[in-house]
């Protein structure tokens, strides 16, 4: 977190960062390995650190880090820097490898299961399946958060998203989107008080 602060705004230009991780993404895309060396070295804190809140375990976040470098390493040309920040890339590519591997984890227990014969499956499981009542509720719900989230400012969304929706921290966000601290500070406040109400 240290580098990516130190990187992406803490008595730096944030512009400044900007523009020198789209230069890192150019070198990339000309293999050079220098300029890969210092992208893990600016990122990878952040990198892990966002993989280990989605995956729970150390090893699955230090898999999931090689896995975002390796995808960077290979598809360095598909970043444009118009579309966002290196940083926002970075973090979507590992929220993306970090969820598959939540997924496949929880899957294979189900597959081996199924795979297994008959007489050492045990007894049958009951199964909680939703009622249609709580599928409705479900439903209700999130039109509920929907509308709400529609009366935001632009910002207080973003921070919002950010926040909740991508379970980043607000000195995250902060280096995500260039603002100071205090103001994605006072943006989520302010975003939650308004859902509150």
């Amino acid at each position: 977190m240290t580098q990516l602060l130190s990187a992406s705004g803490d008595g730096q230009n944030p512009g400044r960062a900007w523009q020198e991780d789209v230069e890192l993404m150019s070198r990339l895309d000309r293999r050079d390995m220098e300029a890969m060396s210092q992208l893990y070295d600016r990122y990878s804190a952040m990198v892990n650190g966002l993989a280990l809140r989605i995956t729970g375990h150390p090893g699955d976040a230090a898999e999931v880090m090689q896995e975002v470098f390796t995808q960077v390493w290979r598809q360095a040309a598909n970043y444009e820097s118009g579309r966002g920040s290196v940083v926002s890339w970075l973090c979507t590519i590992t929220r993306t490898r970090a969820l598959d591997l939540v997924r496949a984890r929880a899957r294979r227990p189900a597959l081996e299961a199924e795979r297994a014969p008959d007489d050492c499956r045990g007894e049958p499981q009951d199964r909680d399946e939703p009622s249609p009542e709580a599928h409705v509720i479900a439903g209700q719900s999130v039109v509920m958060v929907k509308n709400a989230m529609t009366q935001l400012s632009a910002p207080e969304r973003r921070a919002i998203e950010l926040a909740y929706y991508e379970d980043l921290s607000h000195s995250e966000i902060a280096a995500l989107t260039g603002l100071p601290l205090g103001t994605v500070k006072t943006h989520i406040a302010r975003a939650v008080r308004k859902l509150k109400m």
